[in-house]
Order: C-alpha cells, then structure tokens, then sequence
C-alpha cells in the first residue's frame, strides 16, 4: 500500500481533535449520503475482509506527531545527569526533567531522525548530555533552533442557548456551556492515509469533509474541517517496532507486548441518536504514540469491530494506522 499525508485546514472551533473512529463516522456519512448504499456498503466489506479501500490514522497539527510511550529516560541516565550537577542545580535539573512527562507532541524532524531511525538510546543521551539543543514549548518536543509556536491553542467557555423545538414560542430556553478550541487563522492539520486505489479516488471522497463536521455539535459550527490536497509520503523506518498513529483494538497474536512501549485508552460509547442512541459499552485501545513490537510486519493492525447488540451491525474502527 502507498501512503499519503492528506493535509486539513481548520475552519471553526472545535472540541477536540478529532481521532480516527470519529473520522471513520463522517466517512461512512459521505459514502452514504452522497455515493449511495452500495458504495458505502463496498467500503464496510472492504475493511471486514482485510482488503480495505483505504486505511487512515487520527488528525494531529501540522508537523507534529504524537509523543511515543517510551520513556525519554531511565532512571540511571536521570542519576548520571544530576550527580553531575552541584546540590544548588540539582533541583532545577530535577525541574526541567518533569517537563517531559507532559509532552504530548514530537516534531516531525526528531520522530524521523531518531524514532524511525531506531536511534531512541541517542536521543535520550543527547537530551541529557545537551539539553540545549532540544526545548519543549507548549507540550512539544522539538529542537531548539526550529520555529516557535508551532500549535498554538485558546481553550475558551463558549455560551449557547437551548431551545425547545416543541414549544420554539415559548420561554422554555436555557444556556448551556462549551469549552472550545480556538486556532490561529490558516492554522493546518494532517492525517496519513495507506491504499492500494488511485488516490484521487480517496480524494473524492475526503473533499465533502468540509461538509461533514467531524465531531460533536455540528449543527452549531464546531468541528469543521476543509480538506486541502495530498501528498505521497515517503519515510524509512528501520526501527523493528511501528508507531500507532491511530487507536487500535488488536487482535490476537499482532503484538510482542513484553517488547512493545504504549498506552491504554477506555472510554464508554454510545451510538449517535439519529442511528440507534444506545450504550454500547467500555471499549479498551492502543493509542497513539504506542511502539509496538510486531509478530509479523504488516501496513495496519487491528480490526472493524461491530459493537451491535442486535441484527443490525454497529461498526467501531480499531484499525491500527501505523508507520
């Protein structure tokens, strides 16, 4: 399968970014809506029997990646670094390690120079024996010559009014409050995608996202994405272990776990109301940023899982987008 950085600009305030089983959702919608059962149904049956049309990962800003799940240092590195500091600095040391255990993002030039390079040990050695070379600026690693302010956010409480459509005459109004994510103007997002297919083929598709808000609260404006090209993605991973750049539900036998690093996401679901608008239950993920150690190399892990509790199939998108 080739692989392609599809790139998104953000046009609204939106909740969260958005993750691949949301994305997964709105992709269904434009299948559906607009090409009709027998394309959408085409795409479901591509994913169940393992020649999917396409597989895709979550949304991150522009230049940025997850931070992976193993841990930058060890506690003998950790040791080595403040004994070799006088008592005075050691508790500034001790002070600027802790910031790495709130990263969240890793620039695109270490993830390819050192976590694809399988170069993790000498990363971790040169952020102790230089650490004036890297900084961490709002949550992301990244080197301390590249640009500043990569992401910038505005988390702000926004006030809507509910009304009752049944009685929209009436006095029967309240508000009711958000907290919404405010972007700079222009400010850009990607996702990868892998198929076998003509990617203008995977572009058609894409280009009604802006149509389809991906996240909660459409009707209001959140969530609103614009899709703005793709790009063939070329990289070299010669790291034995894959990075997760989408939520997983493995299957058996994917993983050597004793030699993966990663995280665990559980989240109770529900179905939307439109469709069925009942609980579907706790579903446990490898999130992104996992490093796992494959039993056999593969483009993606994982499976469509359906969650149904009846006749009628409920799909939840565990495919594990990896590089």
């Amino acid at each position: 399968m080739k692989t392609y950085r599809v790139e998104f600009e953000c046009k609204s305030r939106i909740n969260k970014l958005p993750d691949a089983q949301t994305i997964f959702g709105v992709i269904c919608s434009i299948y559906k809506n607009v090409y009709g059962d027998e394309k959408f149904n085409e795409y479901i049956s591509s994913l169940k029997e393992g020649h999917p049309l396409f597989v895709h990962s979550s949304l991150f800003p522009e230049g940025l990646f997850p931070m992976i799940k193993e841990s930058l240092f060890d506690v003998s590195l950790v040791n080595e670094q403040t004994l070799k500091s006088s008592p005075s600095e050691q508790i500034g040391v001790l002070s600027q390690l802790k910031k790495y255990k709130k990263i969240s993002y890793i620039a695109e030039g270490i993830m390819k120079d050192y976590i694809f390079a399988n170069k993790i040990d000498e990363l971790k050695s040169e952020q102790l024996k230089n650490p004036d070379a890297f900084q961490i600026d709002g949550g992301i690693l990244k080197r301390n010559n590249s640009q500043k302010n990569v992401y910038e956010t505005k988390n702000i409480l926004v006030t809507h009014a509910r009304i009752d459509k049944l009685n929209i005459e009436g006095e029967n109004r309240s508000l009711y409050y958000d907290q919404s994510i405010f972007h700079k103007q222009g400010q850009k997002f990607f996702m990868f995608v892998k198929t076998d297919l003509d990617m203008h083929k995977v572009e058609d598709v894409l280009k009604y996202i802006e149509y389809f808000p991906i996240g909660s609260k459409g009707s209001t404006g959140n969530n609103v994405f614009k899709y703005v090209e793709y790009k063939k993605y070329n990289y070299d991973n010669v790291n034995p272990n894959v990075v997760l750049l989408s939520k997983c539900i493995p299957t058996e036998n994917e993983f050597d776990y004793d030699n993966s690093f990663y995280g665990v996401f559980s989240n109770q679901y529900h179905s939307s109301n439109e469709y069925k608008n009942y609980v579907i239950g706790k579903i446990s993920k490898l999130v992104e940023g996992s490093l796992m150690a494959p039993i056999e190399k593969k483009e993606y892990y994982g499976q469509l899982l359906n969650v149904s509790n009846d006749e009628n199939p409920l799909y939840h998108y565990g495919i594990g987008f990896v590089l």
